[in-house]
């Protein structure tokens, strides 16, 4: 078992609003502003220039989202396909239903439907990702109802959803990535309620 001390000399700073930020190279600002403002409704925090490079930071909560325009000359990234082996953000939201369903009506590319859960003992998770104008990959989530238990925090093991999903040869691996996810889901009410009517940790 790992050992909980750490040698790292990484502390948080305790004057800092936010301890971890997320910085998105981008091809433009216009396009990643409107969905990271506009759709989900981060507010703008300020705008600087260091060494050329032009970055646009919006908040949520006390979370901090960096739009970074490289200087002219350097190359700047085009937007690409979504990935989740490139990683994605987690955002915590109030509602997921509605954000994702303002986000659908807005045409923003849904990379997997709205997902619910229930985990048991009152919990209830609700999970989509979307796709930002750059092709990041971005999770909302919502919690309904107490903690999460530690046996049930990792529902959805998106790693081995995607191998999954791409060992089993398909013309629409987003559909069959998500059918793994439901069929996740449906094994998650399984366990919560097993027929004898008792939840399963009971």
């Amino acid at each position: 078992m790992a050992s909980s001390q750490s040698s790292s000399k990484a502390q948080p700073d305790p004057g800092a609003k936010s301890a971890i930020e997320f910085g998105f190279p981008v091809s433009s600002h216009e396009p990643m502003r409107h969905f990271y403002r506009d759709i989900l409704g981060m507010t703008f925090a300020g705008n600087i220039a260091p060494a050329g490079f032009n970055v646009e930071a919006y908040t949520f909560g006390n979370s901090v989202v960096k739009l970074v325009l490289m200087p002219e000359g350097m190359m700047r990234p085009e937007p690409r396909d979504p990935d989740l082996q490139n990683g994605f953000i987690s955002i915590r939201v109030k509602d997921a239903e509605a954000v994702v369903k303002d986000c659908e009506g807005r045409g923003v590319k849904i990379f997997m439907p709205l997902q619910v859960a229930d985990l048991g003992e009152g919990n209830v998770l609700k999970a989509a990702f979307v796709v930002d104008p750059m092709g990041n990959v971005v999770e909302l989530v919502q919690l309904v109802e107490g903690k999460v238990r530690p046996d049930r925090a990792s529902l959805v093991d998106v790693t081995k959803i995607l191998e999954e999903a791409r060992q089993n040869e398909t013309d629409d691996p987003i559909e069959k990535l998500a059918e793994i996810c439901r069929e996740k889901i449906r094994e998650e009410l399984r366990l919560s309620h097993p027929p004898n009517g008792r939840h399963a940790g009971n």
